[in-house]
């Protein structure tokens, strides 16, 4: 039975917009996001060049591990991405994806992808109006 939300998710094609994006990033870089910071460091097709934490001790450490740059803000974080992947808390994506959205950034958000529907729909929906992954 096909969800009730289906018609909000872009349709899929054989060749997706991020295909020819040279910066990908990582913000919260914990338990998750350290995978996804390794993931990036191993694919030789994604240029991985920065990454936000809001605990400054291990984005450094975790930038110094995979030669990248850890910015201070989701702010500066944001003029020198293409797309990220949010791995923090559940309670914090809505408020980390929305505005990387509404810049035009392409987006991975580990799920839940929000902490409650209303969120997720508007996520979904910001991300289709700007035609973004």
């Amino acid at each position: 039975m096909a969800s009730a939300h289906a018609h909000i998710l872009p349709e899929v094609t054989s060749r997706s917009p991020v295909d020819s994006l040279s910066c990908c990033f990582a913000v919260g870089v914990g338990h998750i996001g350290k995978n996804h910071a390794r993931l990036y460091a191993e694919t030789e097709a994604v240029d991985f060049a920065a990454i936000y934490d809001t605990d400054a001790a291990t984005a450094s450490e975790i930038a110094q591990q995979y030669e990248v740059r850890a910015t201070k803000s989701l702010e500066e974080f944001s003029e020198l991405i293409d797309a990220a992947s949010v791995a923090t808390p559940t309670n914090s994506h809505f408020e980390i994806a929305q505005p990387l959205l509404e810049k035009g950034k392409h987006l991975l958000i580990e799920k839940p992808i929000a902490e409650n529907t209303a969120e997720a729909s508007q996520l979904a929906e910001l991300a289709l109006r700007r035609q973004l992954v």
